[in-house]
């Protein structure tokens, strides 16, 4: 990496030889609409013909493309290069952002993350590109965590299928079961219009997959996201339980008297479990000070969820 205190965004970009309209258009979208758009974040951008260090090229390009705090890709023309190394930053799973010519399709393997379009003969749509380039390094830096990739996702899918954890397996048929629903959906689509786009079972499929991702080794509040999609669209009988397990290493005195109101409630004490699960929320407000803010938030689901099985009280 160069030396120096500048922060590096790594550019991807189709390149060309000296003097062709690929260089040219390559060149603008940098100095008009990349560079600008990094100036107020302190990065400076670096493409791969912008290398001075002695050295194999190529070996110095994977290193930017792994080390970099930030990479953007222009995926115009569809140039196997660029996919190659966005490709391995995307196993990084870390900073990166997507850009491609207004006008060009969209490549179905990343057609359903985040792509902005770039017009830079346009001096509005060069503006409109700059600030989407700012706004998405903002959510970047604000929250790192979110980021996600199609390679990402696959190693968690896998991750879980190889999974002994019930909790897993449970996640597991859930996104199966929203996939199968998300597919149910495209087959409505081709009885009433005859068709459907290759794009539109991607991103169907995208979907369903986004809105179950797994748990383990991720922050809280992106757990709580999935976990809150999972209680509130499963069956009303696992609702309560789903939002229960985001308890159980943070606050397990929650947990106990939470998994004691559910067996009061299945076993129809109704009168009992609604004192446990009072003293569940008094639980929660007593300690709200050590609890992470967004755990405490789940009083109102974790009420809503409890009184599907606590019927009547």
């Amino acid at each position: 990496m160069p030396d120096t205190d500048e922060k590096v965004c790594f550019v991807i970009a189709p390149i060309g030889e000296p003097e062709s309209s690929t260089r040219e258009r390559s060149d603008l979208v940098l100095d008009h609409i990349i560079q600008p758009a990094l100036d107020p974040y302190g990065y400076k951008a670096v493409r791969a013909d912008n290398i001075d260090r002695p050295g194999i090229i190529t070996t110095q390009v994977i290193q930017h493309v792994l080390d970099a705090p930030l990479v953007i890709a222009d995926l115009t023309e569809r140039n196997p290069n660029v996919f190659y190394e966005l490709a391995i930053r995307h196993i990084t799973k870390k900073p990166f952002i997507q850009i491609i010519q207004e006008g060009e399709g969209i490549p179905f393997d990343v057609a359903a993350t985040r792509i902005i379009h770039v017009d830079h003969s346009h001096l509005g749509r060069a503006a409109e590109a700059r600030e989407k380039i700012k706004a998405q390094i903002e959510s970047l830096e604000a929250n790192p965590e979110d980021l996600e990739t199609p390679i990402s996702t696959s190693v968690d899918l896998q991750r879980l299928r190889q999974s002994d954890a019930p909790q897993d397996r449970l996640l597991m048929e859930s996104i199966s079961a929203l996939i199968r629903m998300e597919l149910s959906n495209l087959a409505e689509l081709v009885n009433v219009r005859g068709n459907v786009t290759e794009q539109e079972i991607h991103s169907a499929v995208n979907e369903a997959v986004t809105r179950f991702r797994p748990l383990e080794e991720r922050p809280l509040r992106r757990s709580i996201r999935a976990v809150r999609t999972i209680a509130h669209e499963g069956e009303h009988m696992y609702g309560f339980l789903v939002l229960l397990s985001l308890f159980r290493e943070r606050a397990p005195w929650v947990y106990e008297l939470g998994m004691e109101a559910y067996r009061k409630a299945l076993e129809s004490e109704h009168r009992d479990a609604e004192k446990v699960f009072q003293e569940l929320l008094r639980s929660i407000d007593l300690t709200s000070d050590i609890l992470p803010r967004d755990l405490v938030s789940l009083k109102g689901d974790l009420h809503m969820q409890f009184e599907t099985i606590n019927l009547p009280f």
